[in-house]
């Protein structure tokens, strides 16, 4: 039987493109995330889980953040909810749920990822001062000493809890530059096939609404406003513009009828990223997160 890929690999060459190893390079392994509402008490603690009550052991302070006051985005929303603000708890992976799908290599073999997120009115990460507005937190220690917390006071609790399921799927890039006739050929290959699904995965190529988001981690995460052209002053490129190629998708979310969220207006997604060596020394103190909509 022909696997995915090979079948994905002959579909590109097929297209005739004049560049196909360019399309080819971006095909990459990712892990497919299917939700499913539940009642929690049916489920075991330490089982992989969408929304509102994560399983933490008592070592694990619940993450919030002190905004501050330079981050103008959240001005009205400061006033009404006092800083430091509690956040919501988006999801819980146990790493043994995945270790038999091919992306799992780049992965931990053991623990816990959970993540967390000021989802009500989330930063979008385009402002350096969004950092704190997004926590990933990994947990290699006993599951024994997980338990079920209630998330605290402050935080969005209408999103419903999802059992997790999970499926291998193959990605390719929808922001590479082609010139014509490729792009044009290829462009209608990606959007007439099942990579113009977004949904909710782990590692591999995301599904972008507004473009390559590397650059702007890059720039960012290093202190670099880009919120506007400022951002991507030719001194920054000169400074920070070549670690972009470091940065790798770690979990994209979707909006959700199972869990009951939406990002942006409604139609958006939220992605968390992180630097290859950084998940290679599993140091994940510096993802960073960006919310596209259309």
């Amino acid at each position: 039987m022909v696997s995915q890929r090979q079948q994905i690999i002959d579909e590109i060459q097929a297209l005739g493109l004049s560049n196909s190893k360019l399309v080819l390079d971006s095909l990459r392994p990712a892990i497919r995330v299917i939700a499913s509402k539940i009642d929690i008490n049916d489920q075991e603690i330490g089982s992989s889980r969408f929304a509102l009550i994560p399983d933490l052991p008592d070592s694990i302070e619940w993450p919030s953040w002190s905004v501050p006051e330079t981050n103008c985005s959240f001005e009205q929303y400061i006033k009404n909810h006092p800083s430091p603000i509690p956040l919501d708890f988006i999801a819980q992976i146990n790493m043994a749920d995945l270790q038999s799908f091919e992306a799992a290599a780049e992965l931990p073999q053991s623990g816990m990822l959970y993540f967390f997120y000021l989802s009500f009115c989330g930063p979008s990460g385009f402002d350096p001062t969004d950092r704190g507005g997004f926590k990933v937190i990994f947990y290699d220690g006993p599951m024994d000493l997980l338990r079920r917390r209630e998330p605290p006071e402050g935080c969005f609790k209408d999103y419903a809890p999802c059992a997790l399921k999970f499926d291998e799927r193959w990605t390719l890039s929808n922001t590479l530059e082609l010139p014509e006739p490729d792009a044009t050929v290829y462009h209608d290959f990606y959007f007439d096939s099942s990579f113009s699904e977004a949904g909710d995965q782990i590692l591999g190529q995301p599904y972008t609404l507004q473009g390559a988001m590397e650059l702007q981690c890059q720039l960012t995460s290093n202190g670099c406003n880009t919120g506007d052209a400022t951002g991507y002053s030719a001194e920054n490129l000169e400074r920070f513009g070549a670690g972009e190629r470091d940065w790798r998708l770690l979990l994209q979310i979707d909006c959700s009828d199972e869990a009951d969220w939406t990002w942006g207006c409604g139609d958006g997604l939220v992605y968390f990223w992180i630097r290859k060596q950084d998940l290679l020394a599993l140091n994940f103190n510096d993802v960073w997160l960006h919310m596209q909509c259309s």
